[in-house]
């Protein structure tokens, strides 16, 4: 039935039960998984750096100095999650499942959905952070918005 599984990962500690469902899931229906960490500014403290105040004589140094604080992290973030999903993939693939994976930058709702179209899932596979009431109203939710703008059915995986 489904045989192109995305699955969306990140560092949290729902991840790896979203990664065994995916690859039971795989294994039942001798599917090909993509795992996909989505990285965002927040996750690399841009947002931190863009809320600090400076004067207008400091902002030139400050701005080369908060870029290239920047870019280190974004590279640090980016090798810590390639390590993450090449670690999974193999797990994957030591199982019988054919895996590929892939690191996006941008709002994870909208990479989520756009690499399940451009790649033709079958099925999406994603954890829920549990935000409900005023959270997910200020914060939003990525799961709510895959599950209403995906090109294909979602299955969240909860934390309990």
């Amino acid at each position: 039935m489904y045989k192109k599984i995305l699955v969306a990962m990140d560092s949290s500690e729902i991840s790896q039960k979203v990664f065994n469902s995916a690859l039971s899931l795989g294994k039942q229906n001798n599917a090909t998984l993509m795992l996909l960490h989505v990285l965002t500014d927040e996750e690399i403290g841009l947002a931190e750096i863009a809320s600090q105040q400076i004067s207008a004589l400091e902002y030139h140094a400050a701005m080369v100095e908060q870029v290239e604080s920047y870019l280190k992290e974004k590279e640090l973030s980016r090798k810590k999650y390639l390590t993450l999903l090449e670690s999974w993939a193999k797990e994957a693939a030591d199982a019988g499942v054919p895996t590929e994976y892939t690191l996006n930058y941008g709002g994870p709702g909208r990479v989520i959905c756009h690499l399940a179209k451009n790649w033709d899932a079958d099925l999406i596979i994603m954890g829920r952070r549990g935000l409900s009431g005023l959270g997910e109203l200020l914060m939003g939710s990525i799961s709510n918005y895959v599950v209403h703008h995906s090109p294909c059915s979602v299955l969240i995986v909860q934390e309990n």
